[in-house]
C-alpha cells in the first residue's frame, strides 16, 4: 500500500530529509479524502502526523483562505464543516493568503505555504526522536496556467519524498525520484 511504501521510505531516509507526502490531482477527484486516509493510517503507524492544508477554497480543518499546518494527535473521523472542526488536531501555524483562491494573491499564497512548511521544519529541528513525524500535504485542484505554477511552487517549497497523483476514473500514481508506478 502507499502507506506501507511511505513508512518504509520514512525509516530508510530518516536522517536525510523530512518525510513529506504530497497529494495532488484535479478538482473533485478525492484528494481530501485520500489525505484523511493517509493521515489516519500514518497516525496509527507513527503516533503523530502533521497535515499541511494548501487548498484555500476547501480546507479540512480551518476556515477558507488559510494555509495551515496541523499536528494530528488522533484519527480524523468527521468531515469538514467550513472550518468548525472538532477533530483531534492542533493548529501549529495558520497564514492568511488573502482570499479563498490563490489567484487573488499568488505571491502571498506561495509565501504562506513556505511559512507553514517552515513551521513544520521547526518542529523537525526540535524533534528528539530518531524518526521525524510525517507530513501530509493536500494541494488545490487547479492544474492549468497559474494554478499549475502554484502547485509547482508548493512542490518546490515542501520537496516531498513521495507524491501521490490522483486521476479521475483511474488509480493513483506514485512518483518517487521522478519515476512513476501505476497501481
Amino acid at each position: 500500500s502507499f502507506v506501507e511504501h511511505f513508512a518504509t521510505l520514512i525509516r530508510t531516509t530518516a536522517a536525510e530529509r523530512p518525510p513529506v507526502m504530497l497529494v495532488a490531482g484535479a478538482r473533485n477527484v478525492g484528494k481530501s479524502t485520500c489525505c484523511r486516509y493517509f493521515v489516519n493510517a500514518l497516525w496509527s503507524t507513527f503516533g503523530e502526523v502533521y497535515f499541511l492544508e494548501t487548498d484555500l477554497g476547501q480546507p479540512e480543518l480551518t476556515p477558507p483562505g488559510l494555509v495551515s499546518l496541523h499536528h494530528i494527535h488522533g484519527p480524523l473521523l468527521s468531515f469538514s464543516q467550513a472550518g468548525r472542526s472538532t477533530e483531534p488536531a492542533s493548529c501549529v501555524g495558520s497564514f492568511f493568503a488573502g482570499a479563498t483562491t490563490a489567484a487573488a494573491h499568488p505571491s502571498l499564497y506561495a509565501g504562506s505555504v513556505r511559512a507553514a512548511f517552515e513551521a513544520y521544519l521547526e518542529v523537525c529541528r526540535k524533534c528528539t526522536s530518531s524518526t521525524l513525524p510525517p507530513l501530509v500535504v493536500n494541494s488545490h485542484g487547479w492544474l492549468t496556467g497559474l494554478g499549475l505554477e502554484l502547485v509547482s511552487a508548493v512542490l518546490a517549497a515542501v520537496q516531498p519524498l513521495l507524491v501521490i497523483r490522483i486521476r479521475s476514473g483511474s488509480a493513483a500514481i506514485v512518483e518517487e525520484g521522478g519515476s512513476e508506478v501505476e497501481t
